[in-house]
């Protein structure tokens, strides 16, 4: 990469040869930094913000954004796979010093992107009567704000689907300090201004104009940084041709886009049409409390694509080996302990977040949801592997079969046992998922994979969990220590957790970059 702006101009003009982009373990360390860092910090304000709209909003009002959010997430995916095709090729050029063909390349996609954006818009608007109709079961006094609410999220999707696009560059340039310092902005204010909004006294249908508002800033933020940094870009330029290489390499991708959120939306949707969509948000907050930490697995996935794509181009199977095993690992220590906790105080963490309603309604919600999260995160290291060799069909076929035995179980559950009913098919079809994946990955790549070291961490978390069982029992013994005794308790089996990660789990390299990290932090404070 190039620091310099004006260096890189000079580059362009010129169509000097550039070396491709290698992968170093210092530059995925640092693109896993900035992926987390940029989601979160709007996490974080997104915790604070949500008891706040939900109170301004009401039950109803929040479930209705809810679920505008979610079919904003699931039509913005329309883009038959041309973001992740976008920062395919654009990253082969730049690889091959080919500067003069982005421009064509990056065009074409934004060209088609606004056409679906369209299409999608005017098609989302046409649904809008029906879905809020017939659909979804909304009472007639907030019925003409969710319609324009609805008719809001349609004239967005343009603009999500054309910033795929231009940030897809950037991901193509190893550029996430930059995607993430405009995600994370962005996402920021998605949570804050609305809050100000509410403040003020406006309702659903301004908080839907301010988030609209904030994703055309995003797009002009993805413009001006391509621009900057591939000034060539000025020259507006598509081609026919590309459009067969584009849609070709998005065709799968575009099957799990299409699929994949409509796994995710399932149970929100049967929630809502068999019961209401107030009920709807004692299952939608924990959902997306447990779900904010795939920040933790995205953000190593993300950068795990391009490299097992490196290391697999080159044959270097022994390191892919290596790679595998050490992010189920790290997944499995940084999720591990933070999975537990949140299943043995899934209601006090409900009761001090969002009160006591949804302590006593979600709880259990919240408990099975975790189990999946931590499952789904595991899962997440054979996908980006899978994708990463070129075998996105794989996971397609698998969302494909997948898709009807889900609907069923998400359909029985939510009729016989309500929002707990729809959380346990949720875990239940993701723990199939990774099954399925593993045993994929473990086939074509031919890998012998020992997992030593993630058995290893799976017994300390065995450990932790007796822990926390024996605290739990001695509070039912002294219920006047039961606070103590479960803190203590607590307290105690982190500790455990952490000095058998030490002395059993970490290498000895980790474990110095460990103290050279703490030693360099604690002499910063001490000046």
């Amino acid at each position: 990469g190039y620091r310099d702006g004006r260096q890189m101009r000079g580059l362009f003009s010129r169509h000097k040869p550039i070396k491709p982009v290698l992968f170093s373990n210092r530059r995925l360390s640092k693109n896993v930094f900035y992926n987390f860092l940029g989601q979160a910090f709007p996490l974080a304000i997104g915790i604070l913000s949500i008891p706040y709209m939900v109170k301004q909003l009401g039950i109803e009002q929040f479930g209705i954004l809810t679920l505008v959010w979610m079919v904003m997430g699931y039509f913005s995916l329309f883009d038959l796979g041309l973001g992740r095709a976008t920062t395919k090729f654009v990253a082969e050029v730049w690889g091959k010093g080919r500067l003069d063909k982005i421009p064509s390349i990056v065009w074409t996609s934004i060209t088609l992107q606004f056409i679906l954006g369209v299409i999608g818009g005017v098609g989302l608007a046409a649904m809008t009567p029906w879905l809020i109709n017939q659909v979804f079961k909304i009472s007639c006094e907030v019925l003409p704000s969710a319609q324009y609410a609805f008719y809001l999220s349609a004239l967005s999707l343009p603009i999500v689907l054309i910033s795929g696009s231009l940030r897809g560059v950037l991901e193509a340039l190893q550029r996430f300090d930059v995607v993430n310092l405009i995600k994370g902005i962005t996402s920021s204010f998605s949570y804050l201004l609305p809050v100000g909004v509410l403040l003020l006294g406006g309702g659903l249908v301004s908080v839907v104009v301010l988030l609209v508002f904030i994703r055309f800033v995003g797009l002009l933020c993805y413009v001006i940084a391509d621009i900057k940094l591939v000034p060539i870009l000025r020259q507006i330029h598509w081609e026919r041709k590309l459009l067969r290489m584009l849609f070709s390499f998005g065709g799968w991708i575009t099957i799990s886009s299409i699929i994949g959120p409509l796994l995710v939306y399932t149970d929100r949707f049967l929630i809502s049409t068999l019961y209401s969509v107030a009920i709807v948000t004692y299952y939608v907050v924990p959902y997306e409390a447990v779900t904010r930490l795939w920040i933790i697995p995205v953000s190593l996935t993300t950068t795990l694509f391009p490299a097992f794509s490196t290391l697999w181009g080159g044959a270097e199977k022994q390191k892919v080996q290596v790679l595998f095993e050490k992010a189920i690992r790290y997944t499995l220590l940084s999720l591990g302990p933070i999975v537990l906790l949140m299943i043995f105080f899934s209601k006090p963490i409900l009761l001090l977040w969002m009160g006591e309603a949804f302590a006593e309604k979600s709880a259990v919600v919240m408990m099975f949801l975790s189990i999946g999260v931590l499952l789904n995160s595991i899962a997440r290291v054979p996908s980006a592997f899978i994708q990463g060799i070129g075998q996105p069909h794989i996971q397609a076929k698998f969302h494909l079969m997948e898709i009807p035995f889900y609907i069923v179980f998400a359909w029985l559950g939510t009729k016989y046992w309500g929002i707990v009913g729809a959380a346990m098919a949720w875990s239940l079809r993701v723990f199939i998922d990774a099954i399925l994946l593993f045993t994929a990955s473990l086939k074509i790549g031919r890998l012998s994979l020992s997992f030593k070291e993630s058995i290893k961490v799976l017994a300390i978390l065995v450990v932790m969990l007796l822990g926390l069982l024996f605290s739990r029992f001695a509070s039912i013994l002294w219920p006047s220590l039961s606070w103590a005794l479960l803190g203590l308790g607590t307290l105690a089996s982190l500790a455990g957790f952490v000095v058998g990660t030490w002395l059993y789990v970490l290498e000895q390299h980790e474990k110095d970059i460990l103290i050279h990290t703490g030693v360099a932090l604690w002499r910063q404070i001490n000046q």
